[in-house]
């Protein structure tokens, strides 16, 4: 319930993030996810990876990403003092151009 209310919250109350944030965020998380497939597909190998070949097939699966919905946690501590958890909803979601 509490983490519902927050998600709503912080839905409301955060300002949408221009294209280009969403653009980059979006490249950030396919490429974690991507690389994370890649290690369970490599299961391992000690070979290393060809970090350009990573990165086309990386680019190539961020291609094929249409949208997204992220909730990040983040809480900090200042001087000392654990300040309260922040919650942050993001949606993406790009825009097809019909022709």
């Amino acid at each position: 319930m509490k983490r519902d209310q927050a998600l709503n919250a912080a839905n409301m109350q955060s300002p949408r993030p221009a294209a280009d944030s969403h653009r980059v965020m979006a490249r950030i998380i396919c490429s974690a996810l991507f690389l994370l497939a890649v290690m369970v597909a490599h299961d391992g190998a000690a070979d290393k990876p060809d970090p350009e070949e990573w990165l086309r097939k990386a680019e190539a699966a961020y291609d094929r990403v249409t949208s997204y919905t992220a909730v990040f946690h983040k809480q900090q501590r200042v001087a000392g003092k654990l300040l309260p958890e922040e919650t942050i909803l993001l949606k993406y979601k790009s825009r097809s151009i019909c022709t």
